[in-house]
């Protein structure tokens, strides 16, 4: 009776595991998109067509690599607990239970940190294309934009999400339509105009004031 109790909880488990993962990646999915098209359609308001489009070529090239790898490493995760289920199911002992659980717990940290190096390794190669066009990428900027664009947090894991940051994403195309370009012979500072809006938009300030402020913040450039 003990054996199949515990079988029974480390099969639950599992299960939970094999949800979690599904989840995390759909959800993943879902927000980058969203943030994707919110953050793209922001730029075409803010820069020439040229500098957006060149913006958007960086970014999507680097979401398309780390797709395929969260994809790919979602479905070993998932062959992983279909290995491990079917092994608790087997088992003889609470022992080899116990065993068979820690194994696949080291299996997940595994492909999770082989994971984490290559997004980091993609990202700080999309960071530097960006620079090179050259836009200047702040650190806040950069760890945002790892947020919104691929729905990852600061080490390349899945964001547990900031309905607050989605909301300004949201707001931001809207909110300000019409910008003048920034010279493309110096960096432009991304991060400095995002701040500047958010400031507006939590302000409460109204849409033309909101435009003057970033139109001077370019002039002044």
């Amino acid at each position: 009776m003990a054996l199949l109790n515990t079988r029974a909880d480390a099969l639950q488990t599992v299960a939970l595991c094999r949800c979690l993962i599904t989840s995390l990646e759909l959800t993943r999915m879902r927000k980058s998109r969203i943030g994707f098209a919110h953050w793209m359609s922001f730029w075409e308001q803010l820069y020439s067509r040229s500098l957006a489009r060149t913006l958007s070529l960086c970014v999507t090239s680097a979401l398309t690599k780390v797709d395929m790898l969260f994809r790919c490493v979602s479905k070993e995760l998932h062959f992983i607990t279909d290995r491990t289920e079917a092994a608790v199911r087997q088992a003889e002992s609470k022992k080899d239970i116990a065993r068979i659980l820690e194994n696949m717990e080291a299996e997940v940290s595994v492909h999770r940190e082989h994971r984490r190096r290559r997004a980091h390794k993609t990202l700080e190669r999309l960071r530097a294309n960006m620079e090179a066009i050259p836009v200047k990428v702040t650190d806040d900027f950069y760890v945002d934009m790892k947020r919104a664009l691929f729905c990852l947090d600061p080490f390349c894991d899945y964001h547990p999400g900031d309905p607050e940051a989605e909301l300004r994403d949201r707001m931001r195309p809207a909110q300000f339509d019409v910008y003048q370009d920034s010279p493309m012979d110096e960096p432009v500072d991304l991060h400095q105009v995002v701040g500047s809006m958010a400031y507006t938009l939590a302000s409460g300030q109204g849409r033309g004031q909101g435009h003057a402020r970033n139109r001077g913040f370019v002039n002044a450039r």
